[in-house]
């Protein structure tokens, strides 16, 4: 689902025009990253997503081989993670009611 499509969903939902909703969007993207930015880096919307970050040291540049020619390669430093998710889960019981 595009960001449109997101939006326009919840213009119809909630009854209100999709330049509200886009300008509720993109503030609370604001508020997450300074959330994230900060000392403990959580951003949490409750009962919908939990935002972490994950601090990972680099990995230093590296000696390895290609695979498929067996010719050695360089293999740029990297970060791995940067932030994490955790996404409400709805799980559909019999009768097709979400519970969680």
């Amino acid at each position: 689902m595009s960001k449109t499509e997101v939006i326009s969903k919840i213009a119809q939902e909630a009854g209100l025009t999709k330049t509200v909703v886009r300008q509720v969007l993109q503030a609370t993207e604001e508020v997450a990253k300074k959330e994230l930015r900060k000392a403990d880096g959580v951003f949490m919307v409750p009962g919908l997503v939990k935002l972490t970050v994950v601090k990972t040291p680099k990995r230093a540049e590296r000696q390895g081989r290609n695979p498929a020619t067996g010719a050695k390669i360089t293999i740029p430093e990297a970060r791995w993670k940067e932030a994490q998710g955790t996404f409400l889960q709805v799980h559909q019981g019999r009768g097709g009611a979400a519970s969680s």
